[in-house]
């Protein structure tokens, strides 16, 4: 009976989506959609000086295959995080940096949003003070 009941609560969609939601396991998305990892960073620096000090950066050394397409205060770009395809937007505003990472779904549930949040946050203000 009780194999029966998994069965079924696995095989319905919905209820697999609110069973993600409710143990926190990650966003809920619709299949073959993306997640958004978004990071916010203030800055004191001219937009320009912003772009340049993020052109040469490495970021991390557990990013490989970067390449980056900047135009004008906004770039696209994609890269290898531990053997895994992302990409994602870099938006230079006068105040403050955005950086969206897009996340598949399975990206979105092995990764820890707060502590990437945190460490992507630290990486670009050093990299902007």
């Amino acid at each position: 009976m009780l194999v029966l009941s998994l069965t079924l609560i696995w095989s319905n969609d919905n209820i697999f989506k609110y069973l993600i939601m409710f143990f926190n396991f990650g966003p809920i998305i619709e299949e073959g959609h993306m997640a958004e990892l978004q990071v916010t960073v203030p800055h004191c620096l001219s937009q320009d000086e912003a772009v340049a000090r993020l052109e040469n950066s490495t970021f991390s050394d557990k990013i490989s295959n970067l390449h980056q397409e900047w135009h004008g205060y906004s770039a696209y770009f994609n890269c290898e995080v531990s053997g895994s395809g992302i990409s994602g937007t870099i938006v230079i505003n006068p105040d403050n940096v955005v950086i969206t990472v897009n996340l598949s779904f399975f990206q979105s549930l092995a990764v820890d949003q707060y502590s990437t949040r945190e460490e992507i946050f630290n990486k670009v203000s050093d990299i902007l003070s």
